[in-house]
């Protein structure tokens, strides 16, 4: 056999391969889609994760630090370092899942109130103090 009949015949026998492995893949996507076929159902996303929502507060300058997280202790954790970074005397008044949460003031006491809606979260904290005080925070979770 020449050089020429060899490069032939390899050519020859690549192309029978091409062919064979294309028939193979068609074999594997299927016939094509008719118009009557049954559409795919494509299934629903998972559900969101859960988020927390905190707030910290510092009663001596009546300052507060607020945060929403993945988890209870990093809405915590970051919750205190806002507060933090102008007060030494933060403390974490609420940790609500997947809702709102507030904080009311009367001026000397301080109530930490949650709820699924700013309106009850106020209505929580503000209820810690006797039905008073002045909402200093208000935060929800957005989901």
């Amino acid at each position: 056999m020449t050089t020429k009949q060899s490069t032939s015949r390899r050519r020859l026998v690549a192309a029978a391969l091409l062919v064979t492995a294309g028939a193979g893949v068609a074999g594997l996507v299927g016939p094509m889609a008719t118009a009557n076929a049954t559409p795919t159902t494509v299934p629903a996303p998972p559900p969101a994760s859960d988020r927390y929502v905190a707030i910290a507060y510092s009663p001596s300058i009546q300052f507060t630090g607020v945060s929403i997280n993945a988890s209870k202790q990093g809405a915590t954790n970051e919750a205190l370092y806002r507060c933090s970074t102008k007060a030494r005397d933060c403390q974490v008044v609420v940790n609500w899942k997947n809702g709102c949460a507030a904080l009311a003031v009367d001026g000397t006491r301080f109530f930490g109130g949650a709820g699924p809606s700013y309106a009850a979260a106020n209505n929580d904290a503000r209820s810690g103090l006797g039905g008073f005080g002045t909402i200093k925070a208000s935060q929800c979770v957005v989901r």
